[in-house]
């Protein structure tokens, strides 16, 4: 599969952002700044229903990497 970006709104964004930092939190359990918790609270205050509010990056159906305006 080749990398491509994606802009995904509402849920799909969602989605994808938690199972990016979940998946980075257990092969980095030390590391990191983020946890999926701390998108999924701000989801609950703006739910990003607009493309530009966020890109991921990802590789066929697994996000690689993301980009988020909170």
């Amino acid at each position: 599969m080749t990398r491509h970006a994606v802009h995904p709104t509402g849920r799909a964004y969602l989605d994808l952002v938690t199972d990016l930092l979940q998946r980075y939190r257990l092969a980095n359990p030390i590391t990191g700044l983020w946890e999926a918790a701390d998108l999924q609270w701000w989801y609950c205050r703006d739910p990003h229903l607009h493309k530009g509010d966020a890109v991921v990056w990802v590789d066929g159906d697994i996000p690689v990497a993301a980009a988020v305006f909170t």
